[in-house]
């Protein structure tokens, strides 16, 4: 039997941005990367694995915005490719506004991703 193809919902594009992660509960930051970002979700790397279901709040800071774009999201997987690697980190974002669903749209855009 052959796995299933992996299927999203929207495109995602690889980018190369430095973020700040926040968990509100534990209320703890992290320097983070995305690796690719798209309108329903974003990887990044991280030092520390984090369980799958875990709340966070990705803080992208950009020319093309006054201020941070919070994106709140959800934590899908958490996966170590290799031993020496930083931690992957599948995040599904929980778009609670269409403010900010457009502003990750405009930071798209700007950076030139085909959607």
């Amino acid at each position: 039997m052959t796995a299933a193809p992996h299927f999203r919902a929207q495109a995602r594009r690889k980018v190369e941005l430095q973020v700040l992660l926040r968990q509100q509960r534990k209320a703890w930051e992290r320097d983070a990367r995305i690796v690719d970002l798209g309108l329903g979700g974003a990887c990044l790397e991280l030092g520390e694995p984090l369980a799958a279901g875990t709340e966070v709040f990705i803080e992208i800071r950009t020319p093309t915005l006054w201020d941070p774009l919070l994106l709140p999201g959800s934590v899908a997987w958490s996966r170590r490719l290799f031993i020496e690697a930083p931690f992957r980190l599948g995040v599904r974002f929980l778009h609670q506004n269409q403010a900010s669903l457009l502003a990750l749209f405009d930071l798209l855009g700007a950076h030139g991703f085909d959607l």
